[in-house]
């Protein structure tokens, strides 16, 4: 699956978010994406999910889009309560798998 990330091709916020939930899935977790209708808080990660009953809030970006301070604030919020927050785009795919996958093993016994 890295090697996909690698040689794929991105067109849209949507296929970053595709991917990020193909990760989660991958490792056996459950994600959704919250509602950004109005109805919701403002600053709610694009994507929420738990893996092996650790909480993980990704805000998924494209191109040159940046997070709101929101966006941010709900995610430093996030990781104070011991929770994984990233903002992900096309270009930082690999370093997400590789910090989600730590952060998961970061309680494990060795």
């Amino acid at each position: 699956m890295l090697n996909a990330l690698k040689r794929r091709t991105f067109t849209s916020e949507s296929d970053v978010k595709r991917i990020v939930r193909d990760v989660i899935d991958i490792l056996g977790g459950f994600s959704f994406m919250p509602p950004a209708n109005g109805f919701g808080r403002s600053g709610v990660s694009d994507i929420v999910a738990v893996i092996d009953g650790k909480a993980v809030a990704i805000e998924t970006k494209f191109g040159r889009n940046k997070p709101t301070a929101l966006q941010l604030q709900f995610g430093e919020k996030w990781l104070q309560a011991g929770g994984f927050f990233m903002v992900v785009n096309e270009s930082n795919l690999m370093e997400f798998v590789s910090c989600l996958i730590n952060f998961l093993k970061r309680d494990e016994v060795l």
